[in-house]
């Protein structure tokens, strides 16, 4: 690999890091409307895994091909949250009143967020 395809996987490396423990505890919702095929999906998906102590939270978004039009809106447990850390696409998510609220995503796009309470 180049320099730059490096840089990218030490920073996949650190952000899984920061997350393996809300991947190995955590309890998972799915949201969106991605299609069943998976050899050709559509639509888009959300994935939020959050931690097992409710303050620490994986949000994983995947635009497929016809991705959704209108915005996500997730409601978080109680708390004081924020974005942490962010890896892959443009982050099109913003926390308002508690709630997460995903813009549409671009068609074959992805990207991780975590967040924190």
């Amino acid at each position: 690999m180049d320099e730059e395809q490096w840089q990218i996987m030490k920073e996949a490396m650190a952000f899984y890091e920061a997350c393996k423990t809300v991947i190995k505890y955590g309890k998972t919702t799915i949201y969106g409307n991605r299609s069943n095929n998976t050899r050709h999906p559509a639509g888009t998906q959300a994935v939020l895994r959050l931690g097992k102590d409710q303050e620490t939270g994986l949000l994983i978004c995947h635009g497929f091909k016809e991705t959704m039009k209108q915005s996500i809106e997730i409601t978080l447990p109680s708390g004081n949250w924020e974005i942490e850390n962010v890896f892959g696409e443009k982050c099109p998510v913003k926390i308002v009143q508690n709630v997460l609220v995903i813009d549409p995503v671009q068609d074959f796009s992805g990207f991780a967020c975590i967040l924190k309470s």
